[in-house]
This record gives structure tokens, sequence and C-alpha cells, in this order.
């Protein structure tokens, strides 16, 4: 977060002994003032107070998802903090590359900022194409939100949790299509860690992000699929999708009929996050400023209690504590990569 810093030179007086002196006359000392004085609006242009200007809030995800679902709230809430306009940019593709090095490619003003998920260090991971360093070359702001999985399955759809799914896919291997958002996304990962650890043969099918989704899986194309709770809270409490498993490992109370997958897959358990990132180089000040919204936000019982409804609760980490979470993420991630063997080239 690169700031810009506005120099002054300072000119440096030698004083002279003697009577033959050149006294600064009145005229002289105003003429030099007005110099001066015309001086300080340049500097006063440079060190414009942030934000000055309206703010992209990219979101490397489709519409509906759950991570654009929640960069329309942090975006209505700084905007009103902050007092800008904050206008949230949907950049989905290539499993949320494409959106990051839009981020990364702009300036570190504050100006350009992102909401991701689990998945900005997953994907480096999996995906040989990607060209940057998911954690060198970007600034953590903050974390704004801890989220939860759930393995949905289509109406009629014979198993009711994560141990019937396992059971059935054993008695019918390769019949079982398995929908996810994305290869190699969060989702993706969850559904072949539950996979090896079921020992299960089913078809993975991969769409390009939640609003394709959905829909085929409400209408049987697919059978099952994992999504960030919130994508389809409103589906399952309305019946049209059925909510096999949770990955977290206590119910919910928002969800009380939904168990935890762990409690009939032992060991199973997957955590997911929302953070707010910049581009490297960003300005600490701006960084706290945005920070400190963030936690308004966060202290907000109307927010906490909407996050509530949908299985997720305010995570706050700063910035430096964000910066050392990713990185250990990274590495356990790194871990379950390579024993599922998930690779895109």
């Amino acid at each position: 977060m690169a700031a810009s810093f506005a120099s002054n030179r300072t000119a440096r007086t030698r004083h002279m002994g003697g009577d033959n002196m050149h006294k600064l006359s009145r005229r002289g000392f105003l003429g030099t003032a007005a110099v001066l004085g015309a001086a300080l609006p340049l500097t006063a242009v440079r060190a414009d107070p942030y934000p000055s200007r309206p703010i992209r809030l990219i979101t490397p995800n489709s519409a509906g998802s759950s991570v654009d679902k929640l960069a329309r709230r942090v975006g209505d809430h700084l905007n009103r903090g902050l007092g800008t306009a904050v206008v949230v940019e949907n950049i989905p593709g290539a499993g949320g590359i494409i959106g990051t090095e839009r981020l990364i490619s702009s300036p570190p003003d504050g100006y350009t900022l992102a909401l991701v998920a689990k998945n900005h260090i997953i994907i480096p991971l999996v995906n040989t194409a990607v060209r940057y360093d998911a954690l060198k070359q970007v600034t953590p702001v903050c974390t704004v939100l801890e989220s939860c999985g759930v393995l949905a399955a289509r109406p009629g759809f014979p198993a009711k949790t994560a141990a019937d799914l396992i059971a059935y896919a054993r008695q019918y291997p390769g019949k079982v299509n398995f929908g996810s958002s994305g290869v190699g996304t969060s989702v993706d990962l969850q559904g072949r860690v539950l996979q090896q650890i079921g020992g299960i043969d089913v078809v993975n099918v991969a769409y390009r992000g939640v609003s394709a989704l959905v829909p085929d899986l409400m209408s049987g194309v697919v059978d099952v699929a994992f999504f960030g709770l919130s994508a389809v809270s409103e589906q399952i409490h309305a019946g049209s999708l059925t909510g096999l498993g949770i990955t977290r490992p206590q119910r919910l109370a928002a969800f009380p009929d939904i168990p935890p997958i762990a409690e009939s897959v032992p060991g199973y358990s997957f955590s997911g996050w929302y953070a707010l990132i910049a581009p490297a180089g960003l300005d600490a000040s701006i960084a706290q400023r945005l920070s400190d919204e963030i936690a308004r936000l966060q202290a907000d019982p109307s927010f906490v209690e909407m996050a509530a409804r949908e299985g997720e609760a305010p995570m706050s980490m700063t910035g430096v504590q964000l910066a050392e979470f990713m990185a250990q993420e990274s590495r356990d991630i790194a871990a379950l990569v390579k024993s599922a063997d998930i690779r895109i080239s």
C-alpha cells in the first residue's frame, strides 16, 4: 500500500556578519511569503484525506455467491462510514484468478480493494496457471466473517446425511453426480476430501460459479454439491434443497436440523472465512481506516444477527494477524491438496 509523500525543500540561510549585510526589506519578505504560500496548495492536493473519490470493491466471484452477498453488505457499510461511493465489481473466472490479477495490478492507493474467501489461497496451490503470489502481492487488511459450508442435495435424493451419501455412492459407484462451483475452489476441495475419506467413486461436475450450479442442483442435473451456506440458505429454508451436513463440528442454531458432517464422518472439518485485502504496498494509515470501519460493522447487532442466520459469525483479525493466518492456512491446505491429488494444469 503505497503512499505518496510530498517532500518540502528547506532553504538554509547563511548568516553573515558586518554592517554591509543587506537587510531583508518588508517588500522582499512579503514577496518571499507569497512564493511559499503559492506552493502550499500543491502539498495540500497531494495530501488529500482518504477517501476523496469512489472506491472499487472487487469480488472474484459470480453474482449470487456467498462472497458477492457479503461484498454488497460491506460495500454499503463502507459507503456510509467513509462517506464515499463504493462500487462492487464482480470479476469471476478461472476460480478467482482473473479478479485477483485485476486487484494486484491496481495502484495501492486504497481505491481498489477486494473481498475474498479461502479460495484466494487455495487456487494458487492447485492451478499451475497462477502467476502471482497470493500472500506477497496483497496487503491483508482484516478478516470479516467466519463462514460455514454445507453439503446440499437435490430434491428427492435418497441420502439424508453425509454418511447416507457415502453408503449410496458405494452401492452405486460412478452414479452420483457431484457438482462444484469450480475446480480447485474451496467447495471443490471440501467435496474431494469427503470423497477421499469415504472412498467413493463419483462423477465430479465443475460449473463456472454458483449461479449456474444452484438451478441445476434444484432441477436434478447434479445430485449433490458443497456451497458456502449463505449462498443456498434461502433454498434450504424453503425446502427446495436438502442440507445433508455442515462443515463445522458443531450444529448451528439457525439450521438445527442439519448435522455436522463430522457426526457421521469422523474427522471431517473444514473452516471458511472472508477477508478484505488490497494491492501490496497500501499505506498503513489507510489499512487501519478500513479495518476500523469493518470493526464497526462487526459490532452492529443487525449485521451479527444477519450473519448468524446464514451460519456465519464475525471474525476479527488485524492485517498482521491475517497475514500470519493466511500463511498457515496455505501450508495446511497444501498438505490437503497433495493428499487429495488436486491439480489444474
